[in-house]
C-alpha cells in the first residue's frame, strides 16, 4: 500500500541506519516550458465565432444581467463562490445547480479526465441558461472547460481601456485600467491581468501561480502551472479548437462539422488496443442535444422551441429524465427530477424563497451585487452575512443564534486571503505574508509564511522560488527553529524528498513522464513501486513486503479489477461493474458477489450481502433516509422541515425523539425508556455540557432531567481569553453522580497533549520532535511510567519499559515491538500482563492486501487466539471476527451473530448508536460524553446497567457493567476488541495504551494521513480535541482546533485549484472557509504542500463546481497520487 512506504535496504539489528540526504531543492530555471508560438493567426473577428451573442433582452433574468464595467464587475452569472446556489448531482458526470439571486442555471458535464503532471487535461463543458456570451464550439448557451472556453473581450479596451475575462460557466470580469498601463484585479478572482506583452496578455492566479495565456485577439492557447508544466490549446487559422496537449505530450484531437461547431473529441492515448472518443449531436438551432460517452451511452437535451435555447429536459444514460421550467424573464422556475418531484422558485424583490420537493421553503436574502446576505430556513432560523463593498470578502458570519455574536474576518491591503480570524468566543488565529524577495514567482507574496492560533502558538512557513512549501516549523515564542519539517523538488515540480523533525528523509522517484514509481523510506521498512498505463492510471503497486497489486479500469477511469499477488501466494481477485450512471452494481471477492440495486434518483435501495441478508432502504423525497431493514429488523426515521432527523422508530416499535437548537446542533435524545441526553453549545459550536440520566417527558424543547446519571461541563480559555482547545473539563462519576473532579488540561507548542490533572490522577507525556510518545507518567492511588527510548527513522517503536506499580503491584518490566517491511505492528512481547503501563503482549499476521487477519493477545488476562474476515479491499467492513458473523450497512456495523445470540445495533440516520438489542429480547440505551465515548448504558426501564470511565488516551480506567451484558463500543464510540485490547475505528486499530495506530494509513485512508511526516499518530495527539472515528483522518471536536498547520494546509489545498475545470481559484472568503476547513479535514502541509485528493473536502466543495471525479484530481506536481485516488480510493470511503 502506498501509504507505507518501504526502502530497498534492509539493515540487521547490528547495522546502522543509512544516512540519506534530503535532494537539493532544484534553484536554476524551473522546467523550461516548450517552445509553443504565439498563435497569432487564431482571432475570434468572424461571424461565425464571434465571442458575444446577445439574448433578447425580454428574456434576460431580473435583476438583470449587466454588462461588465468598473462598477459592475462581475455579470452575475455563471459559477463563482460569491453566489449561493441550490446544487444537483444528476449523475457521476453531471451536476445543475440554479442561482438562488437571479434563478441562473449552470449545468457542468466532464466527459475525459487525464491525469497529468501538475496539470491535468479535462473535456467537459458549462450550459448556462441566461448566457450572453458562448462559441459556436459547442452550441448555444454552452462552452467547453477547455480551449477558448475561457477567453478576453478587447472591444472595450478603445473605449473604457478595460479587458473582460469569459469564464467557460458563463461568468464575465472585467479588469478595469489601472493609470499605470495595467489593470486593476476584479473582484473574487485572486488573479492579476498583466498587460500584452509580446503579443501576449496573461491571467496570473495570486496563491497557484497558475497562468492562463491568451494571444492579441483574446484566446486562450496555453495555461502553465507555477513550475511551467504545459497544457496546450491547438486552433485553425479560422480559430476551431482542434484539440490540447498535456504537460505529459498525449493529445486529445477535436472535429468540427460545417458550423464550426465540435462533434468529436478524441483521447488518442491508446490503452489496451483502444483509444477513448466522445460525440456530440446538435439541432438546426445550434443547441447540443446529445453527448455520446465513451462506452457509447447517451445524455439527451431538449430546448425551448421557441428559439431561446432554454435548456428543458436531461435525460441521463439511463433513461431518467430531469425536467425545467423558466418564468418569462428566463429565470428558473421548477425543476423536476426523475421521481416527478417538483422544486419550486419565487422570486421577490430583493430575495427569492425556495421550495423543495418536501413542499419545505427557504428564503434568501440578497444585495445588489447577487452576494446573499441572510438565509431563513423552513423553521424560520436565519444566518447573515456581510461582505466588503469594493473586494465583496465576507466580513462577518452571524448562525440562527443571534447572542452569540457574529464571527469576523479581516483581509489585508493585498486582498491575501486572511489576516485575522476571530470566533464568537474570542479566540483568534492570525496570518502573516512576506514580500517578495530575490527571484521569487509574484504568487509566492500570497501565500502565508506564519501562522499564529488563539493558543499563541506560531507556525512558520519557507517557500522556494516557484511557491512550493519548502519547510513548516514551529517557532513559537523563542524557538527560530522548532520541529521542522523540510521538502525538496525536482525541475518540474515534483517532489523529490521529504525530511521529518527528527531528520529522516524519504525519496521520491519518477518515470519520464512525471508519474510517482517509487518511494524509498528509511530502512527498515521496505521501499514501495508504481508502474502506470498510458493515462497515467496507477497499473501496479509492490509494497515493502513484496506484495504486488494490480488494477485494471474502464474507459471512466473506474477500477475494474484489483487483484492481489502475494510473491509465493496465491492471488486474490476483486472485481467491479457499474451502470451507467457510475453506480456500483456488484462488487465481487473471495467471500462471494455483493449486488446492489438504485432508485430513479441513483440511491441504494438495496445491498444483497453473499449468503446473508438482503440490506433495504428507502428514502422520502429529498433524500433523507426514512427506513433501513438489515434483515433483523425495520428501523424508521422521521425529519423536521429542515431534514434533520427528529424520530427513530425502532424495529420493536419504540421511539427515540432527537432535538436541535437553532443552529441546528443536536441538543437533546430522549429514549424510549424515559432516560435521554441534553447538550449546550458555545458561541463557536463547541460543545460545553453534557448530561444524561432520566427524563420528566418524552418530548424535546420541553423535557429535563429528573434524575442524572453522566455529567460533563466543558471549558475552552483561561480567564484572559478564549482559545481553540479544551482547557478543563468537569466531569461526574457515573456511578455516583454527586462525586466529580475537573480535569485539566496542557498542551505544547504543537497542540499535542502533555499534561491532565484532575486533583487525585495525573498524567504527564512527552514526545520527540515527530509526535513519538516518549514517556507516559502517571501518578495516583498507584504510581507508575511508561518510557519509550527507542524508535526507528520509520517512527516504529522497539523497545520500551516500565517502572512502578498498578493497584499495589509491581508493573516494572519490558516490551519489543516488531513491524514488517510495510510498517503494520507485527508482534509486542513480554508486554504487559494488564495490569502494566505498556500495551499488552500481542501478535498480528497481515494477508497480502495489508489486512489484519489472525494473531493473539492477552488483554483477556490470557493469550487468546483471533481471526478476521473482510469485505473489499479496506478494513472498514470486517465480516467475521473470531467465529462471530457481523453485517454492515451504510450506517456502519449493524448486526453480529455469535453462538446462538444475536446483537442489534440500532442507529440514526446519521450512523450515531441509538441502542442494543439482543435476541433475548434485552434493549440497551447508549449515553454518550463530548467525544463521543460510551459513558452508559440504561436497560428497557431506564436503570443505569453500565457505566464506564476513560483515561485521556482511551484505556478504561473504570468500569461498572451488570452481568450478562456485552458491549463492544466504548472509547470515542469505537469496537472494542477484548483479545488484543485495541479499538477499531473504520480502517484502522488503534492501541490506547499506547495512544497511537497499528498500522500506516491503509487503503481507504486520506492522502492527508498517507503522506503525513508521522502516519501512526492517533488524532494528532490530541485525543482531548480530536477524534479519528473512520480512521482516515482526524475530526476536530472544536471549532478551529486541529494539527500542525491544519488551517495552513486546508487554505493550499483549497488554492491549488485543477486549472482544467477553467474555474479561478477561490475568493478571500472561500480561503477563510478553508482555513476552518482545513483544520477541520487536513490538507497536505504536512506532506508537500499541495493540492491533492485530500483537499477534495476543500476544493471541490468550496471552490469549483466540479463533479466528485473531477475534484479527485492529480496533486499539482504529483502525478500518481490522483490517478491511485480517484481511480482506486473512490470504492473505499465506506
Amino acid at each position: 500500500m502506498v501509504a507505507s512506504v518501504p526502502s530497498a535496504y534492509a539493515a540487521t539489528a547490528n547495522e546502522a541506519l543509512p544516512q540519506t540526504s534530503l535532494p537539493a531543492t532544484y534553484t536554476g530555471v524551473r522546467n523550461p516550458t516548450r517552445n509553443v508560438p504565439v498563435p497569432t493567426n487564431v482571432h475570434d473577428t468572424s461571424s461565425h465565432i464571434s465571442p458575444f451573442k446577445p439574448k433578447t433582452q425580454a428574456k434576460m433574468a431580473t435583476p438583470a444581467a449587466s454588462p461588465v464595467s468598473s462598477g459592475t464587475p462581475l455579470n452575475g452569472l455563471g459559477d463563482s463562490s460569491l453566489y449561493t446556489f441550490i446544487d444537483k448531482s444528476l449523475s457521476d458526470h453531471l451536476d445543475l445547480k440554479v442561482n438562488v439571486a437571479n434563478g441562473n442555471l449552470v449545468l457542468h458535464t466532464v466527459e475525459l479526465q487525464i491525469s497529468g503532471r501538475g496539470l491535468n487535461n479535462t473535456i467537459g463543458g458549462y450550459y448556462n441558461s441566461q448566457s450572453n456570451w458562448w462559441l459556436a464550439d459547442h452550441g448555444t448557451n454552452w462552452n467547453f472547460t477547455t480551449g477558448r472556453g475561457a477567453s478576453l473581450y478587447l472591444d472595450d479596451l478603445s473605449t473604457t481601456g478595460g479587458i473582460t475575462l469569459n469564464l467557460p460557466t458563463g461568468l464575465k470580469a472585467y479588469f478595469a485600467p489601472d493609470g499605470k498601463g495595467g489593470f486593476k484585479d476584479a473582484p473574487s478572482l485572486n488573479a492579476t491581468l498583466l498587460p500584452l506583452n509580446g503579443g501576449v496578455y496573461t491571467l496570473q492566479f495570486h496563491q497557484t501561480g497558475e497562468r492562463w495565456l491568451f494571444n492579441q485577439w483574446g484566446t486562450r492557447y496555453e495555461v502553465l502551472d507555477k513550475n511551467n508544466n504545459q497544457l496546450e490549446y491547438s486552433y485553425l487559422d479560422n480559430g476551431d479548437w482542434t484539440g490540447a496537449t498535456d504537460t505529459q505530450g498525449r493529445t486529445v484531437s477535436a472535429t468540427q462539422n460545417s458550423n464550426h461547431q465540435v462533434t468529436k473529441v478524441v483521447d488518442n492515448t491508446v490503452v489496451g488496443g483502444k483509444t477513448r472518443t466522445i460525440t456530440y449531436g446538435y439541432d438546426a438551432q445550434s443547441n447540443l442535444t446529445s453527448i455520446t460517452d465513451a462506452n457509447n451511452k447517451q445524455t439527451i437535451f431538449t430546448y425551448d422551441p421557441n428559439g431561446d435555447s432554454e435548456l428543458l429536459t436531461i435525460k441521463d444514460p439511463l433513461g431518467r429524465t430531469t425536467t425545467i421550467t423558466y418564468g418569462s424573464n428566463g429565470q428558473v422556475a421548477t425543476i423536476t427530477d426523475a421521481n416527478n418531484k417538483q422544486m419550486t422558485f419565487t422570486y421577490n424583490s430583493g430575495n427569492t424563497v425556495v421550495k423543495d420537493v418536501n413542499s419545505h421553503s427557504t428564503t434568501y436574502t440578497y444585495q445588489a451585487n447577487l452576494q446573499v446576505t441572510s438565509t431563513k430556513d423552513a423553521l424560520g432560523h436565519s444566518t447573515s452575512s456581510t461582505f466588503d463593498a469594493t473586494s465583496y470578502n465576507v466580513n462577518t458570519y452571524q448562525d440562527a443564534i443571534t447572542s452569540d455574536g457574529p464571527t469576523s474576518f479581516q483581509y489585508n491591503s493585498s486582498n491575501n486571503m486572511v489576516s485575522q480570524v476571530k470566533d464568537p468566543t474570542g479566540a483568534t488565529t492570525k496570518y502573516s505574508y512576506s514580500p517578495l524577495s530575490g527571484g521569487q514567482q509574484q504568487n509566492v507574496q500570497y501565500l502565508p509564511t506564519t501562522s499564529t492560533d488563539a493558543q499563541s502558538n506560531v507556525k512558520t512557513n519557507n517557500y522556494d522560488n516557484y511557491g512550493n512549501l519548502l519547510s513548516q516549523a514551529d517557532t513559537t515564542g523563542s524557538k527560530s527553529n522548532g520541529s521542522k519539517l523540510q521538502y525538496s523538488y525536482n525541475q518540474d515540480g515534483t517532489p523529490s524528498g521529504s525530511e521529518d523533525a527528527n531528520g529522516n528523509t524519504t525519496l521520491y522517484g519518477y518515470d519520464g513522464q512525471g508519474n510517482l514509481t517509487s518511494v524509498t523510506p528509511p530502512a527498515p521498512m521496505g521501499k514501495t513501486t508504481m508502474t502506470y498505463d498510458a493515462l497515467s492510471r496507477l497499473s501496479t503497486e509492490t509494497d515493502g513486503n513484496g506484495n504486488t497489486t494490480t488494477y485494471t479500469y474502464d474507459v471512466f477511469d473506474r477500477v475494474l479489477s484489483t487483484i492481489y499477488n502475494q510473491g509465493t501466494g496465491s492471488a486474490r481477485t476483486f472485481t467491479y461493474s457499474y451502470d451507467d450512471d457510475g453506480n456500483t452494481l456488484t462488487q465481487s471477492d473471495p467471500t462471494g458477489t455483493t449486488s446492489f440495486t438504485y432508485d430513479v434518483l441513483n440511491r441504494q435501495t438495496n445491498k444483497q450481502i453473499p449468503g446473508g441478508p438482503n440490506i433495504v432502504s428507502t428514502y422520502d423525497n429529498i433524500g433523507n433516509l426514512t427506513s433501513l431493514n438489515d434483515g433483523t429488523g425495520l428501523t424508521k426515521y422521521g425529519y423536521n422541515e429542515v431534514n434533520l432527523m427528529t424520530t427513530l422508530t425502532d424495529p420493536g416499535s419504540a421511539v427515540t425523539n432527537y432535538g436541535y437548537d437553532n443552529a441546528n446542533r443536536k441538543n437533546c435524545i430522549i429514549y424510549p425508556n424515559g432516560t435521554g441526553m441534553l447538550m449546550s453549545y458555545d458561541a463557536a459550536g463547541r460543545q460545553v455540557s453534557n448530561q444524561g440520566g432520566k427524563m420528566n417527558g418524552s418530548q424535546c424543547g420541553t423535557s429535563s432531567i429528573t434524575t442524572n446519571y453522566t455529567g460533563y461541563t466543558y471549558n475552552y480559555g483561561p480567564s484572559n481569553g478564549s482559545t481553540e482547545v479544551m482547557k478543563s473539563a468537569v466531569i461526574h462519576s457515573a456511578n455516583n453522580y454527586t462525586q466529580y473532579a475537573t480535569w485539566n488540561y496542557q498542551y505544547d507548542t504543537l497542540n499535542q497533549l502533555t499534561d491532565v490533572n484532575n486533583g487525585v490522577q495525573h498524567w504527564a507525556l512527552s514526545y520527540d520532535a515527530n509526535g513519538n510518545l516518549k514517556t507516559r507518567q502517571y501518578t495516583g492511588a498507584s504510581s507508575n511510567v511508561a518510557t519509550y527510548s527507542n524508535y526507528n527513522a520509520d517512527n516504529e517503536p522497539t523497545g520500551a519499559t516500565s517502572t512502578g506499580s498498578y493497584a499495589g503491584q509491581p508493573t516494572s518490566g519490558s516490551a519489543t515491538y516488531a513491524y514488517d517491511a510495510d510498517g503494520n505492528l507485527t508482534s509486542i512481547t513480554n508486554g504487559s500482563d494488564g495490569r502494566g503501563a505498556l500495551s499488552y503482549a500481542q501478535t498480528h499476521s497481515y494477508n497480502n492486501a495489508n489486512q489484519d487477519v489472525s494473531g493473539t493477545g492477552t488483554a483477556s488476562g490470557s493469550t487468546q487466539s483471533y481471526s478476521y474476515g473482510y469485505t473489499g479491499i479496506g478494513q472498514s467492513e470486517r465480516t467475521t471476527n473470531s467465529g462471530t458473523s457481523t453485517v454492515y450497512t451504510g450506517l456502519g456495523l449493524s448486526t453480529e451473530k455469535t453462538g446462538g445470540t444475536t446483537y442489534e445495533y440500532v442507529r440514526c440516520s446519521c450512523g450515531l448508536l441509538n441502542s442494543e438489542r439482543t435476541s433475548a429480547g434485552k434493549v440497551y440505551y447508549y449515553l454518550f460524553n463530548g467525544q463521543g465515548s460510551i459513558v452508559g448504558m440504561t436497560d428497557s426501564v431506564g436503570n443505569l446497567v453500565a457505566s464506564y470511565d476513560y483515561d485521556p488516551l482511551g484505556s478504561i480506567a473504570g468500569s461498572n457493567v451488570q452481568s450478562g451484558i456485552v458491549n463492544p463500543w466504548q472509547y470515542a464510540g469505537g469496537y472494542f476488541d477484548s483479545t488484543t485490547g485495541l479499538t477499531k475505528f473504520g480502517i484502522r486499530y488503534y492501541d490506547p495504551i499506547f495512544g497511537r495506530w497499528t498500522q500506516r494509513t491503509p487503503v481507504g485512508g486520506t492522502l492527508q494521513e498517507t503522506l503525513k511526516a508521522n502516519p501512526y499518530l492517533y488524532a494528532d495527539n490530541d485525543p482531548v480535541n480530536e477524534t479519528d472515528s473512520s480512521g482516515r483522518c482526524p475530526m476536530c471536536l472544536v471549532i478551529l482546533a486541529g494539527a500542525l498547520g491544519g488551517g495552513i494546509a486546508g487554505l493550499i489545498a483549497l488554492n491549488m485549484t485543477d486549472a482544467v475545470a477553467q474555474q479561478p481559484p477561490p475568493s478571500a472568503e472561500q480561503q477563510v472557509e478553508a482555513f476552518v476547513g482545513g483544520a477541520l479535514v487536513g490538507g497536505l502541509t504536512a506532506a508537500f504542500g499541495f493540492a491533492g485528493a485530500g483537499s477534495f473536502a476543500a476544493a471541490n466543495a468550496m471552490a469549483t463546481p466540479s463533479m466528485a471525479g473531477s475534484a479527485l484530481a492529480t496533486p499539482i506536481g504529483f502525478a500518481p497520487w490522483g490517478a491511485l485516488v480517484a481511480g482506486i480510493l473512490r470504492h473505499f470511503w465506506q
